[in-house]
């Protein structure tokens, strides 16, 4: 719980980074003031997060637990059903599976845009207007930034998370993330 708190406060200014960068020429970082604000914003944009991510993760998530245990779903299965039963099972599975992680990579790819419509408009609903959300998405700006922004956290988040031990990696993730955001 302790975790969880400064991590919400880090969401809610990235919230307020994106909020400040929309539409500006030049800029400039926000102040980490207004814990509240801060805080609430930060709640928001995990619930927008999580929404989002939700529905792979329910489809996803117990799969990905049966195979980090070392089980295999057809032996789990093929005590009870007969084994065409056990062949069909796994073929839906296996489609819904498919269906699950491109929808997670869709929503990956769209969640700043729904994050960057609540802190524009200050209303969490925002984030939900999918027409918009997907609207913003097919940009070739949004394309090239989302772009650049992979880029940049595939090369830099790595270093800043060995650098952690020496203190100096939570400068650098918070930095990169910031470069993240502008994007």
């Amino acid at each position: 719980v302790v975790a969880i708190i400064p991590w919400l406060l880090v969401r809610g200014y990235y919230v307020r980074v994106i909020r400040t960068t929309i539409g500006e020429k030049r800029p400039t970082p926000p102040q980490f003031d207004d814990i509240r604000q801060l805080f609430s914003d930060g709640v928001i944009a995990a619930g927008i997060a999580v929404a989002y991510l939700l529905p792979a993760a329910v489809i996803l998530g117990p799969l990905v637990t049966v195979r980090a245990l070392g089980n295999d779903l057809s032996n789990l299965l093929g005590a009870r059903l007969p084994e065409t039963a056990i062949v069909v099972l796994i073929a839906v599975i296996g489609f819904l599976a498919v269906v699950a992680l491109m929808y997670l990579i869709g929503a990956l790819y769209v969640l700043p845009v729904a994050v960057a419509r609540f802190a524009h408009s200050g209303q969490w609903q925002s984030a939900f207007e999918l027409r918009r959300v997907i609207h913003g998405a097919v940009t070739e700006d949004y394309a090239i930034a989302w772009g650049v922004s992979l880029v940049i956290q595939v090369t830099l988040l790595p270093f800043a998370y060995l650098l952690r031990v020496v203190i100096v990696g939570f400068f650098l993730h918070f930095i990169v993330a910031m470069g993240v955001r502008y994007c």
